[in-house]
């Protein structure tokens, strides 16, 4: 059974299709057919692109933010969700707000590490490239944990049909 990994931000432009993208970039093989990495905003306006730095960042580490379009995050993608990935505590608190039963399965992706730093990741909207390749840095340095994390949790259903 396929599982579902939501990251969620804001406006769903930069930094959670950022995440959804090096997710799919540094994921295993062996957990590809298994994880469904997604994205979606507390506040976003549905059909609306990655912004054009967070295309060129994410393309520098062999991502494709091309296609994204924006999606608001609704009661129904929450329940569906395995995993929810929230970029601060602001978006833990309104996926919960949406649904306090998500509790177990809502998590900052700052979180994921070995440092257990539990960081925000900062928003990047309206600055330079620069600012977006630090953000894009730090979101991914906290992918690997977490794929490592979906390896844990995941990794054991592999091969089990």
């Amino acid at each position: 059974m396929m599982k579902k990994v939501i990251f969620i931000c804001s406006g769903n432009t930069c930094r959670s299709p950022m995440a959804e993208a090096m997710a799919r970039v540094l994921v295993p093989d062996e957990l590809k057919a298994q994880v469904d990495f997604s994205s979606a905003g507390c506040s976003a306006i549905d059909g609306r692109p990655a912004t054009g730095y967070a295309v060129e960042a994410v393309s520098l580490r062999g991502g494709d933010l091309s296609g994204h379009s924006s999606r608001l995050l609704t009661n129904a993608m929450i329940e569906e969700a395995d995993l929810l990935i929230a970029m601060t505590g602001e978006h833990v608190d309104h996926i919960l707000r949406l649904d306090p039963k998500a509790h177990s399965r809502t998590f900052k992706l700052g979180s994921f590490g070995s440092a257990g730093s539990d960081e925000d990741i900062p928003d990047p909207i309206g600055a330079g490239q620069d600012v977006y390749i630090m953000v894009l840095a730090q979101i991914e340095r906290f992918i690997r944990s977490l794929i490592d994390e979906l390896g844990a949790r995941f990794g054991a259903e592999t091969g089990n049909g």
